[in-house]
C-alpha cells in the first residue's frame, strides 16, 4: 500500500477508496443536483426544480388509499415495532412471491424472496454479492462488537485481533497491537465506552493508543461507510446497458466491478445490441443488467427478444438481473412480460419495488427474487453470499413489511388504469409540444417510465439540422410533466377556446345580438361541463379562479 508522509515527518498507511467519489461522481441525484446548483438563480429565466422521476410530487398521482391504510393499519398494531429479520417477515416475502409469480413457470417460494429498503439496496447487494476482495487488514479489538468483523469480512478486509487486558480494566495490549499490524495495516478499531466489557478508557491511556497509530501509521451504517471507504478491488466484470440507469453504474464502480456497456438499438426500439453484448464479455463476466420496461428508454421488450437474451446469458455462463420496477407504469400496446419466465434457460434474479407502480419512492421497500429453477444461484454460493450480505446490511421497515401484502393483494385494477391514462396523456402532450423544439426529437413515443429520452439535434444553418455524432451526448433524459389540477385546467382551457373560436368565426354575421348572448352562455355551460368532465375533484374556489378569458 502506498504511504502518504507529511510536513512532520509522520507516515501513515492509509488512504481513501477512491472508488467511493468515482461512484458518485456517476450517481444520478449528484449528477442533477449539481446542476442545478450551477444555474444562476437571478438570470430571470423560471426554474424548473430537478426531479429524479419522482411523479409522486405532483398532487395528480397519489397513492392509493390501500395502500395508505395499510401502513397506518400496520403502524396501530403494535406489531411492527421491533427488529425485523434479516431476510424480511415471512408474509411479507410469501406476498411478493404471489405478487411476482403469476406469470411464472417455475413458481417462487417465499425462501425464493428478500425484502429490501427499496430497488437501490437491492442493486447493491447483489453487485456486492458478486465483487470484492483486498489486500488491507484491520485491527479490531477481542472482545469486540461482532458486526465490525461482520462488515470487515464482507468488504474482503482481513481481520487482526489485538487483546484487551481484564486484569488492566481492559485497557488495549498495546505490544501486542504492534506486533499484529505490518505495512498493510489500514486503521484499528476503538470502542469506548467500550462493547462488550463496559470499560471507560483514561485520558493517559487514550493517548497512548495515538501515539502507537502515529507510530504505525467507527452505529452500523458508519461502521459500513468507514471500512467500505478502506477497501474493495474486484477482477470481475458485469454488463450494463447504454443508455441505462446510473446507480448501477455507481454501485459498480464502488464495489470495484469492471464495467462493460452493451448497447441499446433506437432504431430497433431500444432492444439490445446482442452481438455487441457477446463481444463485451469474457470468462471474467460475471452479470448482465436487463431494465424492463427499460428506463430511461421506455420501451418494453417482447417475448422472443427476451428468450434470445436468455439464450445469450446460458451461452456466456452469467445470470440475468432483471430490473422490473416499472412493472406498472406500462401505457402502451406492448404487454409487459416478466423475464422469470426464462429461468430455466439462465438463472435470473429479479429486482423490484413498489416506488414507481404505487407512486411511493420513499416508502422504501423493494424486493430480490431468486428465479433459480436448476439451482445454479445456489451451488454456486450466490444466494448464500445474499442471505450473508443481509445479515449486515439495515434491515427494511417493518411498518412497510407487515403492510406489503395487502398493498399488493387488494390494490384494485381502478387505481392502477387511472394512473395510467394520466401517464398517457403526460406523454401525447408532451410529444406534441416537442414538435415545436427544433433541436429535439424524440426517436420513439415510449410505452413505459417517467420520462422521454430526446435525440439532440445540432442546427447548422437555417432550417437544415443534423444529428449530433457525439455518442455520449445524442441523447438526454427528459422528465414527463406532473399534470396536477392547474395543468390540467389549462388544457381544457385551450380546447375549449378552440371550439368557441371555431363556432363564432362562422355565425358571427349570421346572428343578432341576443342570439349571440344566447349562444355564448351554451358555450360557457359546454365549458364548466368539460372541466367537470376532465377534473371532478377540482374545488368550486379553483373553478373560479381558472375561468378563461372570453374569445371575441
Amino acid at each position: 500500500m502506498a504511504n502518504n508522509g507529511n510536513a512532520n515527518g509522520n507516515v501513515w498507511q492509509f488512504k481513501g477508496n477512491t472508488a467511493t467519489s468515482d461512484a458518485a461522481a456517476v450517481a444520478l441525484r449528484k449528477l442533477v443536483f449539481k446542476m442545478f446548483r450551477n444555474y444562476n438563480l437571478n438570470s430571470g429565466k423560471p426554474i424548473l426544480a430537478p426531479s429524479p422521476g419522482d411523479p409522486s410530487a405532483s398532487p395528480s398521482f397519489r397513492t392509493c388509499p390501500v395502500a395508505e391504510e395499510a401502513v397506518a393499519a400496520a403502524a396501530r398494531s403494535g406489531m411492527a415495532n421491533c427488529y425485523a429479520p434479516s431476510p424480511g417477515i415471512l408474509k411479507a416475502r410469501r406476498a411478493v412471491a404471489d405478487y411476482l409469480n403469476g406469470e411464472l413457470p417455475a413458481k417462487l417460494k417465499e425462501e425464493d424472496v428478500y425484502i429490501t429498503g427499496g430497488c437501490n439496496q437491492a442493486i447493491e447487494i447483489v453487485i456486492d454479492s458478486l465483487a470484492g476482495n483486498s489486500l488491507a487488514n484491520i485491527l479490531l479489538p477481542r472482545p469486540g462488537y461482532p458486526h465490525y468483523d461482520a462488515r470487515a469480512l464482507y468488504s474482503c478486509l482481513e481481520i487482526r485481533k489485538y487483546d484487551l487486558l481484564p486484569q488492566k480494566d481492559w485497557e488495549i495490549d498495546l505490544d501486542g497491537l504492534e506486533a499484529a499490524a505490518d505495512e498493510n495495516t489500514v486503521a484499528m478499531v476503538l470502542i469506548n465506552p467500550n462493547n462488550p466489557c463496559g470499560n471507560v478508557y483514561s485520558y493517559d491511556h487514550l493517548n497512548k493508543v495515538a501515539e502507537m497509530a502515529r507510530k504505525l501509521g467507527g452505529c452500523n451504517q458508519a461502521i459500513e461507510i468507514v471500512i467500505d471507504s478502506l477497501a474493495g478491488n474486484s477482477l470481475a466484470n458485469i454488463l450494463l446497458p447504454r443508455p441505462g440507469y446510473p446507480h448501477y453504474d455507481a454501485r459498480a464502480l464502488y464495489s470495484c466491478l469492471e464495467i462493460r456497456k452493451y448497447d441499446l438499438l433506437p432504431q430497433k426500439d431500444w432492444e439490445i445490441d446482442l452481438d455487441g453484448l457477446e463481444a463485451a464479455a469474457d470468462e471474467n463476466t460475471v452479470a448482465m443488467v436487463l431494465i424492463n420496461p427499460n428506463n430511461p428508454c421506455g420501451n418494453v421488450y417482447s417475448y422472443d427478444h427476451l428468450n434470445k437474451v436468455a439464450e445469450m446469458a446460458r451461452k456466456l455462463g452469467i445470470v440475468v438481473i432483471s430490473d422490473e420496477v416499472y412493472k406498472h407504469v406500462v401505457y402502451g400496446d406492448r404487454p409487459f412480460i416478466p423475464m422469470g419466465i426464462f429461468a430455466s434457460i439462465a438463472p435470473v434474479i429479479t429486482l423490484g419495488s413498489i416506488s414507481k407502480g404505487w407512486v411511493v419512492p420513499g416508502w422504501r421497500i423493494g424486493w430480490i427474487a431468486m428465479n433459480d429453477p436448476n439451482s445454479i444461484l445456489k451451488s454456486t454460493g450466490v444466494i448464500q453470499a445474499i442471505e450473508d450480505c443481509l445479515e449486515l446490511t439495515p434491515q427494511p421497515s417493518l411498518i412497510l413489511q407487515e403492510a406489503l401484502p395487502d398493498i399488493l393483494e387488494k390494490t384494485p385494477k381502478e387505481f392502477f388504469d387511472k394512473k395510467i391514462k394520466a401517464m398517457r396523456h403526460s406523454v401525447e402532450f408532451s410529444c406534441e409540444r416537442l414538435k415545436d423544439i427544433p433541436c429535439l426529437f424524440c426517436p420513439k413515443k415510449p410505452e413505459s417510465c417517467s420520462y422521454l429520452w430526446v435525440h439532440r439535434k445540432v442546427i447548422e444553418r437555417g432550417d437544415i439540422s443534423v444529428e449530433d455524432e457525439i455518442a455520449d451526448s445524442v441523447f438526454m433524459k427528459v422528465a414527463l410533466p406532473k399534470f396536477d389540477e392547474q395543468q390540467i385546467k389549462v388544457d381544457v382551457n385551450d380546447k375549449i377556446k378552440e371550439e368557441e373560436d371555431e363556432s363564432e368565426s362562422g355565425s358571427d354575421e349570421e346572428l343578432g345580438r341576443e342570439d349571440k348572448k344566447a349562444a355564448r352562455r351554451e358555450h360557457k355551460k359546454k365549458r364548466e361541463s368539460l372541466r367537470r368532465t376532465r377534473h371532478p375533484n377540482l374545488s368550486r374556489r379553483e373553478k373560479k379562479i381558472s375561468k378563461p378569458h372570453k374569445t371575441r
